[in-house]
């Protein structure tokens, strides 16, 4: 309440800051971020990876020793050699997926049409 009545002389960072933390306590989630350029949003990022890069050089220079995050190299599961198995070829891959796909019983009796299996009558009298 107290911290309310001071709010009115926010001004800036401080105002939005406080309006959000606002928005929180009265609906329990945060508000939506303001839309950016993605051409803007990337010249952000690159700016801040600048400075940490520049920031863990100078740590390096002076001998401080930091945390380091290693990169894990992603590799393509069908074009690393060691993964593939003989007789595995694009045709099998692409039977692999088209089968992954089949949801439901196999229409081999009739056929599906606005998501009802139509079934012919076969019987004769």
């Amino acid at each position: 309440e107290v911290h309310a009545l001071g709010s009115s002389a926010f001004t800036g960072k401080l105002k939005r800051a406080h309006k959000e933390e606002e928005y929180k306590q009265l609906t329990g989630r945060s508000m939506k971020k303001q839309k950016m350029p993605i051409a803007m949003v990337a010249g952000l990022r690159k700016a801040a990876k600048k400075r940490a890069d520049r920031e863990e050089q100078e740590a390096r220079e002076a001998g401080i020793i930091t945390t380091t995050s290693k990169k894990k190299k992603r590799t393509n599961q069908f074009n690393d050699s060691s993964v593939r198995l003989k007789g595995f070829n694009a045709e099998g891959r692409r039977q692999e997926y088209k089968n992954s796909r089949v949801h439901g019983p196999a229409p081999s009796v009739g056929f599906m049409k606005g998501g009802v299996l139509r079934v012919k009558n076969y019987s004769k009298k």
